[in-house]
């Protein structure tokens, strides 16, 4: 069941891509101290450098997005950059079967980077709030916000029985499933992400959208 808000203002579709990136995240940070054990044998240390250099990554990234956000549409940004971190994602495990095998370290941390460099965080955000209205935007960021929880404590035990048990390909399956419905719901909510769009339905709905690209 969805909200009728949400479904007719279309922005049940930020949840699901709010979702699978939560979903996402918190996998990829959750098996990362768990691959470099199995196959460098790395520790605590090391592994912070590669979070460090993540997060510096992701800082650059970020700033890019805001540069060209006053260039482009959020659907535009979130499709672009979807593509390269889902690249990233699809790259890893090709050529790790799955997460069953390693990897040369180096074409580890460059497939982490690959995908890092995609976040689309602050432009769903955006267009999330431009989407569901500015009358109604505390009430649904909240809602927004327990998505996201959910997804990385439901990541967190499938990440745990994958890896546990049931074999990482389990995991790596999941994650590009969730890829793979979120880009056809994205592709078939195509024309109603554009801003003129937004800007028309809440005229006709008697509300006001964020304005921007």
């Amino acid at each position: 069941l969805i909200d009728s808000w949400l479904y007719k203002t279309g922005s049940w579709l930020i949840f699901v891509l709010n979702f699978r990136n939560g979903f996402t995240n918190a996998a990829v940070s959750f098996t990362v101290p768990l691959i470099t054990s199995r196959d460098y044998g790395w520790g605590q240390l090391e592994n912070s450098y590669i979070f460090v250099a993540l997060g510096i990554e992701s800082i650059v990234s970020t700033m890019l997005i805001g540069y060209l956000s006053k260039r482009s549409c959020d659907r535009n940004l979130i499709t672009t950059w979807g593509l390269v971190s889902h690249g990233g994602l699809l790259a890893y495990v090709l050529l790790s079967g799955f997460g069953t095998r390693g990897i040369p370290s180096w074409l580890f941390i460059a497939c982490l980077v690959w995908y890092d460099s995609g976040t689309i965080m602050p432009a769903t955000q955006s267009l999330y709030s431009k989407m569901i209205g500015k009358a109604n935007a505390g009430l649904y960021f909240s809602v927004l916000q327990a998505n996201g929880s959910m997804a990385t404590a439901i990541s967190g035990e499938v990440v745990g029985f994958a890896y546990g048990s049931l074999g990482a390909p389990c995991l790596w399956v999941i994650v590009h499933s969730l890829w793979g419905i979120s880009w056809v719901f994205q592709f078939l909510m195509w024309k109603r992400l554009h801003p003129d769009y937004i800007d028309a339905m809440h005229e006709r709905l008697g509300t006001t959208s964020g304005k921007g690209k």
